[in-house]
């Protein structure tokens, strides 16, 4: 199958591998959600080796006093958090809940924070819609990765026994995750903090930055600033 496979296409090959071409009973609506399933599935199979591949940044404008802003809309994980100081970037971890305990926390300041996230993946509604091009090109064989996971689902749905393609959809995972091999091995992370160290609680030691600290709440990113004594 050819490497932009459309959801068309990709519900066609798994009503093959489920041998029910030209059967009536699989509802169309579901087979698609068994694919996007399938898709999701192999999608954050290849963000969690090809992280990087994936990034898109955001630029966040802060307003003192004011510590919750939007994520983006297409917002799925957070890689790294900036924040931008006279000409120099330093990144700024999360906080949890217990970071605040006996912490006194000061009115956000001013400043640029750079949000680097992988984006969530759109789901195929349209039979021309593809994931094509957010897949990694030295990856092969997705489509009958997706095709096979729908398929398997479709077997079990209907009582019939799925080992077989089971067994396929196994081999084909190991096939897929052995492609990044390559890419981990030896070759450095592509956002890397370079240029200054931490102090014992995880702070840059920079003014303005080494205060900071971000949470991803919901839909909102949470920035708060220690005071400089704690």
């Amino acid at each position: 199958m050819a490497s932009a496979a459309t959801l068309s296409d990709l519900r066609a090959r798994a009503l093959d591998y489920a041998d029910m071409t030209g059967s009536n009973f699989p509802v169309e609506a579901r087979v698609n959600d068994y694919i996007n399933s399938a898709a999701s599935e192999m999608y954050d199979i290849l963000v969690n080796a090809y992280e990087d591949y994936f990034l898109e940044t955001q630029t966040i404008t802060l307003v003192a006093g004011t510590e919750n802003y939007a994520l983006p809309s297409d917002f799925y994980k957070a890689k790294r958090v900036y924040y931008a100081t006279g000409g120099r970037r330093f990144s700024i971890h999360p906080f949890n809940l217990e970071t605040l305990d006996g912490a006194k926390t000061s009115p956000l300041t001013s400043g640029t924070a750079e949000l680097w996230y992988v984006p969530e993946m759109s789901l195929m509604t349209s039979d021309s819609d593809t994931i094509s091009s957010i897949i990694p090109p030295m990856i092969k064989g997705w489509p009958d990765y997706i095709a096979l996971s729908a398929a398997i689902r479709l077997l079990i749905r209907e009582e019939s026994d799925p080992s077989g393609l089971m067994r396929e959809k196994a081999m084909m995972h190991e096939r897929l995750v052995s492609m990044a091999e390559p890419r981990d091995a030896g070759i450095p992370d592509s956002i890397q903090d370079i240029g200054h160290r931490w102090n014992d609680v995880g702070f840059a030691y920079d003014p303005g930055a080494f205060l900071m600290r971000y949470r991803i709440m919901g839909s909102n990113i949470k920035f708060i600033q220690y005071d400089a004594g704690v």
